[in-house]
C-alpha cells in the first residue's frame, strides 16, 4: 500500500485491476488479464461483476469505502451496497465443488468479511460440506483491528454468520484472548503454531502449507 500522497492507503494490486478495468471496460476481463500478467496459478473470480460500495456500521453511524473503513475503530459489522449483488455462477460452482474453503489471511473487515458480506457467497459457503478454515492475520491492523486478539477475530466472523471449523493462528503476534474457551463453545478447533516468515510481517507459504496438510 502507498503510505503517503493522493494514493495513500491504496494497494498497487487494486490500482492495477482498476486500470485494466478502465481499459477493457469489463471487471471480469481485467481479473483474467491480471492473472495472466502475474502468472497466477489456479483460478481467480470476482465476488461480483457489478460495482459494490463496501460499508461499515460503527455505532449509530456508517462509514463507506475500503480505505475509510481501514482507518476506523470500533467497527460493528460490514455490509455491501447493493446489499445483494449478483455473483458469477463460476464462483458458486467453485464453492460447491470445494473440499476445503479457506478465509484469509487478510484484513478482517476489508478483505475477509468484505467477501463474506455478499449474501450469495456466504450462503453458498455455509451450505457447503467442505472444511472451513480461517487464517488469522499476523498482527492487528492500526485502527481497523487495533487491540483485537484471536477471539475478537473469530467473534467478528461468527457475528457475520461464518463459523470456521478450524482457526489457524501464528504463535507470536496476536494474543489469544479467550479464544480457546470461545472456540470450544462454537465447536471450532483452534491451532496456534508457527506461521510467520523470519521477518514476522508475512505468512511463510511453506509453514502455512504444512499447517493445512497437518490440520485440515
Amino acid at each position: 500500500r502507498f503510505p503517503t500522497g493522493e494514493l495513500a492507503g491504496h494497494s498497487l494490486g487494486n490500482l492495477i485491476i482498476a486500470g485494466l478495468t478502465e481499459v477493457t471496460g469489463n471487471f471480469g476481463k481485467a481479473i483474467q488479464i491480471a492473472q495472466e500478467l502475474l502468472e497466477v496459478h489456479g483460478s481467480l473470480y470476482p465476488s461480483s461483476l457489478v460495482p459494490i460500495i463496501l460499508g461499515a456500521r460503527v455505532g449509530d453511524r456508517r462509514v463507506e469505502g475500503q480505505v475509510n473503513i481501514m482507518h476506523t475503530r470500533g467497527i460493528d459489522s460490514i455490509y455491501t451496497d447493493p446489499d445483494n449483488p449478483k455473483v458469477p455462477n463460476a464462483v458458486l460452482r467453485a464453492i460447491a465443488s470445494a473440499k476445503t474453503i479457506v478465509a484469509g489471511p487478510g484484513s478482517l473487515f476489508t478483505s475477509v468479511l468484505a467477501v463474506l458480506a455478499v449474501p450469495a457467497i456466504r450462503e453458498s459457503i455455509n451450505a457447503s460440506s467442505a472444511k472451513k478454515i480461517y487464517v488469522v492475520n499476523l498482527k492487528p491492523q492500526e485502527l481497523e483491528t487495533s487491540g483485537f486478539d484471536i477471539s475478537d477475530h473469530v467473534k467478528a466472523l461468527v457475528k457475520h454468520n461464518f463459523t470456521p471449523d478450524l482457526i489457524l493462528a501464528d504463535d507470536s503476534f496476536i494474543a489469544p484472548g479467550d479464544a480457546d474457551r470461545y472456540c470450544r463453545s462454537i465447536q471450532s478447533e483452534l491451532v496456534i503454531c508457527p506461521l510467520a516468515n523470519k521477518f514476522g510481517i508475512l505468512h511463510d507459504p511453506e509453514l502455512l502449507a504444512d499447517a493445512f496438510r497437518k490440520y485440515a
